[in-house]
């Protein structure tokens, strides 16, 4: 746990092994962790003590998880087509959606997290939506886009970003204002098989933080032109800070906070717009 102010690490703990994903609450005062095993942990942020252990194993790993608007609620979903909300104090479930056949790759959220999206690697209508509290899903009508990997939904709600595709992975950003994903920017890319949030919004929405095969990624959230680029063999998750001046980075073996500025800078690349 790191101090983003500061870029100092607050704690490290390891209760279980191969910890692939987390997620803080909105008062800051919560941190989810999810192992590749399926189970949640729950921490206090500023000591790294245990609150919760969900011990939810038996379900999968599926997609990492997140606090809902109170913070008293944790959303996961599990490559089963389980989409479950539960108790942050128990680790008990409130709420379960299930989508027999289904395979959940990614849920996200807006910023206030009243507005919710999940994709769907097996259905032919590959996006969910959701209003808070997660009681009727619905499906988006999306025709190009198919087998989701992973999306990001902006902090206001208005966009959308989306990696998909079969033999070639396609990201792709989209305006959401009108309640259905027009597609407005569009880019191959090489995802790497250790990507777990393979995507990130800044704070303000002009940039956008992606994992490609062997490098961590900035691009314009106009047009998706390359702005910055660090090489490495092994990355796994990025995240802008709230304050837009450092960016987080995690890889197998290691994590750091870095000043944005400090990111070498890429040579400018066209986009291929969609």
């Amino acid at each position: 746990m790191f101090d983003t102010a500061t870029g100092t690490k607050l704690w490290s703990k390891r209760p279980f092994s191969h910890p692939c994903s987390a997620a803080i609450s909105a008062d800051g005062q919560r941190v989810a962790v999810k192992f590749t095993s399926g189970r949640i942990v729950v921490f206090y942020a500023q000591t790294g003590d245990i609150l919760t252990d969900c011990r939810n194993q038996s379900e999968g790993e599926g997609s990492p998880a997140s606090f809902s608007p109170c913070g008293d609620y944790l959303i996961d979903a599990s490559w089963r087509g389980l989409v479950t909300v539960r108790e942050v104090l128990t680790g008990k479930a409130a709420f379960r959606h299930t989508s027999p056949g289904s395979c959940i790759s990614h849920v996200s959220s807006n910023r206030a997290r009243d507005f919710w999206i999940a994709s769907d690697l097996r259905s032919p209508h590959p996006l969910i939506s959701w209003g808070w509290p997660l009681q009727s899903p619905s499906p988006v009508v999306a025709p190009t886009l198919e087998f989701v990997r992973t999306l990001c939904v902006s902090p206001s709600g208005r966009k959308l970003a989306t990696i998909h595709g079969q033999a070639k992975w396609r990201l792709e950003l989209h305006d959401w204002t009108e309640g259905v994903p027009k597609t407005y920017a569009s880019v191959d890319v090489q995802l790497p098989p250790t990507a777990r949030s393979g995507l990130s919004w800044s704070a303000d929405e002009r940039l956008l933080g992606v994992i490609e095969d062997g490098a961590f990624q900035i691009r314009s959230a106009d047009d998706l032109s390359l702005l910055a680029v660090r090489e490495n063999s092994y990355p796994s998750s990025m995240a802008f800070a709230p304050d837009g001046r450092n960016v987080a980075i995690g890889w197998w073996g290691g994590a750091e906070i870095r000043p944005l500025d400090r990111f070498p800078r890429a040579a400018a690349r066209p986009p291929i717009r969609g």
